[in-house]
């Protein structure tokens, strides 16, 4: 496959078939005649000698001159005086020290180095020509061979160096920055939100695989073990306090909490933590505080365990238990639900000859709180609706219900059975 360049001199398109080489002339004639002497120092040309200031007409009877009385080669002599006394390194900036070429001049490059310049022009240049893939593969390749190299590892890690160096500058800072926002605008665009999907899809598909998941794992977790991880961590946080105490950082978490909040609200997960949490207050028997007397207890009525959640609901099941009006009684019998996602769990079902009783056991010091007035007033209306009586009982009530069953309380929390109905297991 050919490709079309055009010569620098004469501008006619010509083609050549390797776009990477350098077609910049279609012809010998076009091309400018290249002389050894534009790389050579000016100071050697003049063959002026620093040292003693005497003239030569050639450049041996120069060298021959500093190596005989100064006892300099012409290397020597060009460090000294035409770089300070300091070997010249590649300008490509990976710092190697570049060779002497034919005992006249230093190269500029190392052989396969090049500066910023020259990848702007190839790019440029290569910029709108199609590159096959066999071409793609030979410069993946070359570039693998050459990284696995003694050299290509020291090339490797003073690239690492320098961009490290470039990146703690301001100028670096300063850049990450505006590159940061471009990557943030890019994203929020049409074009950014399917390629994140794709590039996610792609990843999901690829650690399906167990054995990649548990590689991934093993080397992310060795690598947040090791010092360098460690490092890491503590300076990403340091530099996430010094972050957030800023206006802009307050800034961002305000957006995050807003964002939370409106993820939070939908109707599906208002009512899926509705659910949960109703699931975990019957199932979990260690959600009550240890300030609150709490465990088992088997009634003698029922012949059923259940597990209070407060003194006030123990002494309530042992009066039911002792009441002999009361046929059956049932705790925490059912869920009531209200304000689309809310769920009301009521303390006691309890029949009596008469009628059925929902019954609530609180401290008088909630009659005032907001939830449970409201709860309040949803069980109200779900007892009229289905014939049944409300009670809301506190300590006042429970004191009079067991001094009508004749049942002390002592200040040990132990209860004294008067008649022999009573059997506590706690």
């Amino acid at each position: 496959m050919s490709y079309k360049h055009i010569c620098k001199t004469c501008n006619k398109e010509f083609e050549k078939d390797d776009p990477r080489s350098h077609p910049t002339y279609c012809c010998q004639e076009c091309h400018p005649k290249r002389i050894f002497k534009e790389y050579i120092p000016k100071l050697v040309r003049q063959r002026i000698c620093q040292e003693c200031n005497e003239e030569f007409l050639t450049t041996q009877r120069f060298k021959k001159h500093i190596k005989q009385v100064h006892n300099l080669s012409l290397m020597e002599y060009t460090i000294k005086f035409v770089y300070d006394g300091i070997h010249p390194t590649c300008a490509c900036g990976c710092g190697q020290k570049v060779t002497w070429q034919n005992d006249q001049f230093f190269v500029k490059l190392i052989k396969g180095h090049v500066t910023q310049e020259i990848r702007d022009n190839v790019r440029n240049r290569l910029k709108n020509i199609p590159l096959t893939k066999e071409h793609k593969d030979n410069i993946s390749k070359s570039s693998k061979e050459f990284f696995q190299t003694e050299e290509g590892i020291v090339v490797k890690r003073r690239r690492a160096e320098n961009l490290q160096k470039w990146c703690d500058s301001e100028e670096g800072r300063l850049w990450a920055v505006k590159r940061g926002k471009e990557i943030s605008a890019y994203a929020l665009t049409e074009k950014g939100k399917l390629m994140r999907q794709d590039i996610g899809r792609q990843l999901h598909e690829h650690y399906k695989d167990p054995i990649n998941s548990k590689n991934m794992s093993d080397v992310v977790k060795a690598w947040w073990n090791s010092l360098e991880g460690q490092e890491f961590n503590k300076q990403h946080h340091d530099y996430l306090r010094e972050f957030y105490k800023t206006k802009e950082g307050q800034k961002v978490i305000n957006e995050m909490r807003l964002k939370l909040i409106e993820k939070a609200n939908t109707p599906e997960r208002l009512e899926q933590a509705s659910i949960l949490a109703t699931q975990r207050i019957l199932s979990d028997k260690n959600n009550t505080s240890k300030i609150y007397h709490h465990g088992l207890y088997k009634s003698v009525k029922t012949n059923n365990e259940m597990y209070f959640r407060s003194s006030y609901e123990l002494r309530y099941m042992i009066c039911l238990d002792s009441d002999d009006n009361v046929s059956w009684y049932e705790y925490e019998p059912m869920i009531i639900k209200y304000d689309e996602y809310k769920r009301y769990i009521p303390d006691f079902l309890v029949n009596r000859q008469s009628d059925n009783e929902l019954i609530e056991v609180k401290s008088k010091s909630l009659l005032n709180d907001p939830s449970i007035v409201r709860k309040c007033e949803i069980a109200n209306e779900f007892c009229k609706e289905n014939n049944m009586i409300y009670k809301f009982v506190i300590e006042r009530d429970i004191k009079d219900y067991e001094r009508s069953l004749n049942i002390k309380y002592n200040l040990w929390r132990t209860f004294l059975p008067i008649n022999d109905k009573l059997h506590l297991m706690v």
